[in-house]
């Protein structure tokens, strides 16, 4: 039974998971701190998915619904736990080998604050996000994707174009 369900939403996680990917990827790209507040946001997407049968861009606001209020006392809890696996991490030799029972204690972590949210916040109604709420978001993420190349054309295309114009000149 628990393997039906699971495979029923097997899509939706996927879809989830690639749209958390795409703009907490693009924010990073878009100087560091605009990922980092997308990750706070969008980090209990995933656990919205399984526990709340949400799907796609819904999921992601109900995430970020649950941290509005707490960005900061999450940011905290997270920031702890990377530390830690981190610390671990560094570690010569043994340290990555010591990370990998980590992962599983992470995840039920990243749960835990998930299910105090959701008590705390109770009920959270979540219409079906417009297309402009969604455009906003994959527009936000979009946008560390095409930023970071325009800069560094930008950039570098002083150190291109003057070696081709001297080029043009000697002909």
């Amino acid at each position: 039974d628990a393997l039906n369900n699971g495979w029923r939403r097997i899509w939706s996680y996927t879809w989830v998971s690639f749209l958390f990917a795409f703009i907490v990827g693009g924010g990073f790209l878009l100087f560091f701190i605009p990922g980092l507040i997308f990750l706070i946001w969008f980090l209990f997407s995933q656990f919205v998915v399984v526990a709340e049968d949400e799907k796609g861009m819904a999921a992601i606001l109900r995430s970020k619904e649950y941290v509005r209020g707490h960005w900061f006392a999450v940011f905290i809890r997270v920031f702890v736990i990377w530390l830690v696996s981190a610390g671990l991490g560094f570690i010569p030799v043994v340290g990555p080998i010591l990370s990998i029972p980590l992962v599983p204690f992470m995840m039920i972590f990243i749960k835990l604050i998930y299910d105090d949210l959701r008590e705390s916040k109770g009920e959270i109604i979540i219409h079906s996000p417009s297309v402009g709420a969604r455009a906003k978001w994959i527009g936000a993420g979009a946008l560390g994707y095409v930023a970071l190349p325009a800069v560094l054309f930008v950039m570098m295309g002083a150190t291109l174009t003057v070696p081709l114009l001297m080029l043009k000149g000697m002909m």
